[in-house]
């Protein structure tokens, strides 16, 4: 926690003082970005390479190609939906200039882009901690209980998608205040399309859920399908396609509908699953011998 601290503290403080007191402008910026997770790591090395806890560097045998696969499977849809932050991020940008809103609507996206980071935030940091509990819970065989887990996380994420949503309505102006005080064009033009950009971003939460839970359960296959979904398929395809069908201020509303679309095939596949998992006999372990040995290697 005070490695992530120190991070974006420096990140904010270099921020400042790359750009005003040096005039570095957006160049310093983006060098205050990249040296703040710099801090964090020198502060974290001597932990490991002085081998302080359980968890350090030392050498070993290099991994096999079938590891590697593994490994690669399991944690692209994860890469995927941090990469796609900044690639969403960049295909906004073009579609802004593309569409002729020029420097105002740039500059717009660039606050409600700081709105949305903060919730994908927030639901990758939820979804992130849960991780473990799903895989541990499908390690021990308890399918029923990882289920109910599941249904549970579900609801909490809508809710808070919700809230967050709830809030952003009446209070976005003070949020586009803060990085802009003097400009009321901007922040009337900001916060007209926050709640259209918006609409169904709650949505977001349940996506990244669905592909932390069948990651960490073991289904890769469908994790990937929602992360490649949800970023790098539907909201490029719906910002090409939507403006010119129903005009360019349809443009705001492409992240959400992604989204929802994306939330839909999600559901699909877990209403499917649920109808095949139920014509089986009841009574068994659905995933049979094939966790005995994790469960025995977990227990304490």
């Amino acid at each position: 926690m005070t490695a992530m601290i120190l991070g974006a503290v420096s990140n904010i403080t270099l921020d400042y003082v790359f750009m005003y007191p040096l005039s570095m402008g957006i160049k310093g910026a983006a060098l205050a970005t990249a040296l703040g997770p710099i801090f964090s790591v020198l502060l974290l090395l001597p932990h490991f390479l002085a081998k302080r806890g359980r968890l350090y560097f030392q050498s070993c045998r290099p991994p096999r190609v079938r590891e590697i696969r593994g490994i690669l499977v399991c944690g692209f849809p994860s890469f995927i939906m941090e990469f796609s932050i900044g690639m969403i991020t960049f295909i906004y940008n073009f579609a802004i200039s593309f569409y002729g809103y020029g420097e105002m609507g740039l500059a717009a996206y660039l606050v409600i882009g700081y709105l949305m980071l903060i919730l994908l935030t927030l639901f990758l940091g939820m979804a992130e901690g849960l991780q473990p509990v799903f895989s541990y819970i499908m390690a021990t065989g308890e399918i029923e209980r990882n289920r109910a887990m599941r249904r549970f996380s579900t609801v909490v994420f809508i809710c808070v998608g919700l809230v967050c949503y709830g809030l952003i309505l009446p209070f976005s102006e003070n949020f586009i205040l803060v990085f802009s005080p003097n400009d009321p064009d901007l922040i009337a033009f900001a916060k007209e399309r926050c709640p259209v950009y918006f609409c169904g971003f709650f949505l977001a939460g349940f996506n990244i859920l669905m592909v932390s839970f069948w990651q960490s359960t073991g289904v890769p296959g469908k994790a990937l399908a929602v992360s490649l979904l949800r970023s790098v398929i539907l909201t490029p395809t719906l910002i090409i396609v939507l403006p010119s069908v129903l005009g360019r201020e349809a443009m705001w509303a492409c992240l959400s509908t992604g989204e929802c679309l994306a939330a839909c095939y999600a559901a699909g596949m877990l209403i499917l699953t649920s109808a095949k998992q139920t014509g089986k006999t009841t009574g068994e372990n659905p995933v049979g011998k094939k966790h005995w040995n994790l469960k025995r290697s977990v227990e304490p």
